[in-house]
């Protein structure tokens, strides 16, 4: 075993990971939205793995729900989309 293998082993992909129920529930309404824009400008997952330069089938992983992007990469693939989120703060208990 080399040096740098248990830095391997260690890694975490900061491109996507497993999602939980509760984030389906949450990001639901955005990921319709982001594979309607996708439809829309008339791409097709492949060629939006391309574009934001992620594993061939990550886009449609993601779209399923099986995987869930870093924020990152859901900020990137709103951007290449030209889909336009916002945080609205709200008050909680009032």
């Amino acid at each position: 075993m080399g040096s740098d293998e248990p830095l391997k082993r260690a890694r975490v992909s900061t491109v996507s990971r497993e999602a939980t129920d509760l984030e389906r529930s949450f990001y639901g309404a955005l990921i319709k939205e982001l594979v309607d824009a996708r439809k829309r400008k008339r791409l097709s997952q492949e060629q939006l793995d391309d574009d934001l330069g992620v594993s061939r089938g990550l886009v449609a992983k993601w779209e399923c729900y099986l995987r869930m992007p870093s924020s990152f990469m859901l900020v990137c693939w709103c951007h290449s989309l030209d889909v336009n989120i916002s945080v609205v703060r709200k008050a909680i208990g009032k």
